[in-house]
């Protein structure tokens, strides 16, 4: 219960770094006036991840893929008005930016997870109001915070699969109760995480290969955001090779549900901005952009919290 106002940099920053496991409650609270952010909360795989670094400078990446940051965040009833005046992220009031972890699996039939299983942020927020911040009130967005997972390497061809080496992709997983908060604006959905180094065999399969893959091309943008998959094709296939073949459990990374989820409960004012993309909602929705992530925030929609 206190007040935190007319600092130059944030009212309250919360950073989980490494294998990080934090539980923070923040309640009753109000933050007024402050030059950046007045809440900025990150949960990252990369324990060098600047805590005093501007919003607008690039996020570290080059935690471990397996890395296990772990956060349970509650945010109850707290004031956030008129934060942010000297951020220069689009968004002022409350931040959360959740960092891709817990990868690095040989299993390629492991989809990846949820943050009530797998490492990420698992978080409540009730009865909170965000006004007259600078730029949104309430802003979420993934990023990758570790280094890229070793290239994968085996054998895929009509006769033989074969992993030598292998480790599933990181991911940023977000669970997410929503609860009776009021904002001017929310930019929930944003552009987020996704890894592109080479994999024209395995991960992003390509066309030109024999049996052909799905992907035009061997670094697409794989998103960060959502499960490994296969059976997401057109008409209920999987995706290709989906004819007589071999590894029809190998999963491909981003093509499936979304990592951050949400179950938003009471009455919500979201006011303008993306607000909360929920894919069951969407239409038409193609998770099977699979050749980038684009400029469609729908890519990086939320899926809805048991």
């Amino acid at each position: 219960n206190s007040q935190f106002s007319r600092n130059t940099e944030r009212g309250v920053a919360i950073f989980n770094r490494g294998n990080g496991v934090a539980n923070v409650t923040f309640e009753d609270n109000r933050l007024v006036a402050n030059g950046e952010e007045g809440v900025y909360v990150v949960n990252t795989a990369d324990t060098n991840q600047n805590v005093r670094a501007a919003s607008t400078v690039a996020m570290e990446n080059g935690g471990l893929v397996t890395a296990t940051p772990e956060l349970v965040f509650a945010m109850n009833r707290n004031n956030l008005t008129a934060n942010g005046t000297t951020a220069g992220l689009t968004a002022g009031g409350f931040v959360m930016r959740v960092g891709t972890a817990d990868g690095g699996s040989a299993d390629h039939t492991d989809a990846g997870g949820f943050a009530d299983t797998r490492a990420g942020v698992s978080a409540e927020m009730r009865d909170n109001l965000f006004q007259a911040n600078s730029g949104s009130d309430v802003f979420f967005q993934s990023f990758v915070s570790t280094a890229n997972p070793l290239a994968s390497v085996g054998t895929w061809d009509a006769a033989t699969f074969a992993l030598v080496n292998y480790q599933t992709d990181p991911l940023a997983r977000l669970d997410l109760v929503y609860a009776d908060n009021a904002s001017d604006s929310t930019e929930a959905t944003t552009i987020g995480a996704a890894y592109t180094n080479d994999e024209a065999v395995f991960k992003s399969r390509t066309n030109a290969q024999t049996p052909a893959g799905p992907f035009a091309a061997d670094n697409r943008q794989r998103n960060a955001q959502r499960l490994s998959d296969r059976d997401v094709a057109a008409g209920g296939l999987l995706l290709n090779p989906n004819g007589a073949q071999i590894a029809p459990d190998y999963l491909f990374p981003g093509v499936g549900e979304s990592t951050f989820r949400v179950r938003l409960e009471g009455t919500n004012t979201i006011g303008t901005g993306s607000g909360f993309l929920l894919d069951s909602t969407l239409v038409p929705f193609d998770v099977n952009s699979y050749d980038g992530v684009g400029a469609l925030p729908e890519l990086f929609g939320w899926g809805t919290l048991p």
